[in-house]
């Protein structure tokens, strides 16, 4: 494959996944790095095209790109591969269902426990994140607005946690100390 074919593949492969909130600059570069990587691990002696092998380690690479950068909050790779298979199955059931599909009908669906449903619920919640400077349904204030200044049930929460060590530290002293007869 001549280079400008190869940029060519890697910008078109790139501009595939564009307008999903990663920069095509990017999405470009990652393709390229597959494109190295299909250079790297190609075998010849297999029979296959080199063309049809570059594309799909490109598109893998781009897909990796997403994987592991574009996350707002960190989630292991298993419950970010399972969003896909989650957003599908809920298309699919609230489709047939008619309505939205309950974590149990998910679940069975997806071929995994309700408990690992809720988790991959819960981590696909974490591809985005609002900002507490986004307005509120009224638009009176913003997120952070709404949060409390000072929370005086955190605060005591948080002071009892800093001296529990101490706590214990004492507990353990005077516990294990001799008795004495004087006041």
């Amino acid at each position: 494959m001549p280079r400008t074919d190869a940029r060519t593949a890697g910008r078109q492969i790139a501009h595939r996944y564009r307008n999903r909130g990663e920069p095509t600059e990017d999405l470009i570069q990652a393709a390229y790095v597959g494109m190295v990587k299909a250079i790297n691990g190609f075998d010849a002696s297999l029979g296959h095209a080199f063309q049809g092998y570059a594309a799909i380690t490109m598109v893998g690479e781009v897909k990796r790109h997403f994987r592991d950068r574009s996350w707002a909050v960190r989630v292991p790779h298993r419950y970010q591969e399972r969003r896909a298979v989650l957003n599908r199955a809920v298309a699919e059931l609230t489709h047939h269902l008619g309505r939205s599909p309950t974590n149990a009908e998910l679940a069975h669906r997806m071929g995994i426990t309700e408990e690992e449903t809720a988790v991959t619920l819960e981590a696909a919640s974490a591809y985005s994140t609002t900002s507490l400077d986004a307005p509120t349904p009224t638009a009176t204030n913003t997120l952070g607005g709404l949060l409390p200044d000072h929370d005086e049930a955190m605060a005591t929460l948080i002071d009892k946690q800093a001296v529990k060590p101490a706590l214990r530290r004492l507990s353990k002293q005077y516990t294990s100390a001799p008795l004495s007869d004087t006041p």
